[in-house]
């Protein structure tokens, strides 16, 4: 009996492939259908009931393009859609939703180098469609389930009776066939739902690190623009160093060679211990040697209103006085800084130690053409400062210049940080009150040339900010007068 029925299926199965061909010769057969029909209990009857698909999810796209002849009937108006026909006769006619040249393609397009030469390509792309693409197969295998043990529809035929009444007792001696069938496709479906959660588990994981990816590539960029950042501050320190270095060495020499001749002048005098400490002091504060004859070089149209001699209180380096020799115009100056009398000496220039307003004392009237003193007068009280005006007023001769050049305290930076980095200065002067005692004391035409504007603010500052708030903080940092005698 086993025996026997093991034969049935291969039996019936010859059996129903004669009644169906010769049912499709009888009334024609479409086209593509050809062993698609199923002689099974439908899966409802075996206790199975897959999802069937609705209009919402139902592979439109793919039905018609794997029937191009209901893709025809839906163009000529004969199925509102593909779904409709599906649901009015596809399913019973077995009908595919997805061509072989369609799965061919999208096989290659998720394995685009099937023979070893696998290129590179973004699983981000890749997932989502691998997703699409199993959850098609999905509603095709439910499609696929729902279609067995249905019975094809009858055309009304004595044949088609028969025909009808032998697929129902073969469907009832091949009960244990179909419910075989129906497990095995149910533990099928279960795997396929399985793996599908895998690959969802999956696909959010690979989201998830993409976008810590994400994040830490936002931290190497931000680590690398800190990086370059910090490079190009280690340059300029680096350009700064080798700059000090520059002066050290060059303080340095000079003080090899001014050494002895300052030791020789300053003896034990309290009063000029502290002259090479000062002199180093200007070296790193007052600027290049070029760049204060650059700044000092508006003065120099001055000169063509005044006579020889020429004398410049505070002479200090001597930068003044280079420049009036770079321009063939002979001075000389006093200052009482031994080691910078000692330092302008070596360069040739004529300048004698003391202090100004003694020297000035003891110069005869109407002696002089012009007298010079820049950042000298914020070094002496104020009392001193009236008195050298009074003595300069003197020794000049009628038509005589003077210039004085001092910090600007109208600058808000100048007034409460610049000035007092010098330790040696006393109170700052304000354009107004200089202009004010040197007109009190005789001089005539004064004027005052604001000088050395500060650096331009920031590009981000807040421009609403008025322009005299700028001025104050970005004005003039240096200020000149020039007064004449009378």
């Amino acid at each position: 009996m086993s025996g026997r029925i093991n034969l049935v299926p291969i039996e019936a199965d010859a059996l129903l492939s004669a009644i169906q061909a010769q049912i499709y010769a009888r009334e024609g057969a479409v086209p593509g259908q050809a062993g698609a029909v199923q002689f099974f209990e439908p899966l409802h009857r075996a206790g199975f009931a897959p999802e069937a698909p609705s209009e919402e999810n139902f592979p439109e796209q793919d039905y018609l393009l794997s029937n191009p002849d209901i893709a025809d009937a839906v163009k000529r108006g004969e199925f509102r859609s593909g779904f409709e026909h599906w649901v009015r006769c596809g399913k019973d006619e077995g009908r595919s939703f997805q061509p072989s040249e369609s799965i061919e393609r999208e096989y290659q397009e998720l394995n685009p180098d099937a023979h070893g030469r696998l290129e590179r390509q973004g699983i981000q792309k890749l997932m989502p469609r691998l997703m699409a693409h199993l959850k098609r197969l999905r509603s095709e295998m439910q499609i696929r389930f729902a279609q067995i043990g249905e019975a094809p529809p009858s055309p009304g035929t004595l044949r088609a009776a028969v025909g009808g009444r032998i697929i129902q007792i073969l469907c009832s001696v091949l009960w244990w066939y179909t419910r075989s069938i129906l497990a095995l496709g149910e533990v099928a479906m279960r795997a396929f739902q399985e793996q599908i959660a895998v690959l969802e588990h999956l696909a959010a994981s690979q989201e998830e690190n993409h976008q810590r990816l994400a994040s830490i590539e936002e931290v190497v960029n931000g680590i690398a623009t800190r990086v370059e950042h910090a490079t190009q501050q280690h340059q300029q320190f680096e350009a700064r160093i080798a700059q000090l270095e520059s002066r050290l060495r060059s303080a340095t020499a000079l003080s090899a060679t001014l050494g002895p001749e300052v030791g020789a002048r300053l003896g034990d005098d309290p009063d000029h211990k502290l002259d090479a400490l000062y002199l180093a002091f200007e070296d790193a504060f007052r600027g290049p040697r070029e760049e204060i004859k650059r700044r000092q070089s508006v003065y120099l149209e001055f000169l063509r209103e005044a006579q020889a001699p020429i004398l410049d209180l505070g002479s200090g380096r001597g930068e003044w006085l280079e420049l009036l020799r770079e321009n063939e115009i002979t001075a000389k100056g006093v200052d009482f800084n031994a080691a910078m009398v000692a330092q302008c000496r070596a360069l040739g220039l004529d300048v004698q130690q003391g202090e100004a307003l003694p020297y000035l004392r003891c110069l005869p009237d109407n002696s002089l053409g012009m007298i010079t003193c820049f950042h000298m007068i914020e070094h002496i009280p104020f009392a001193s400062v009236v008195s050298l005006l009074q003595e300069a007023l003197r020794v000049l001769r009628p038509g005589g210049v003077l210039i004085i050049e001092t910090p600007n305290p109208k600058n808000l930076i100048v007034a409460s940080q610049g000035f007092y980095l010098d330790p040696t200065h006393l109170k700052p002067l304000p354009p107004e009150m200089l202009r004010f005692f040197a007109e009190a004391i005789g001089f005539s035409n004064c004027q005052v040339l604001e000088l050395q504007p500060g650096p331009l603010p920031p590009a981000d500052e807040n421009l609403a900010i008025s322009g005299h708030l700028h001025q104050l903080l970005y004005g003039p940092r240096d200020y000149g007068l020039i007064g004449r005698r009378p």
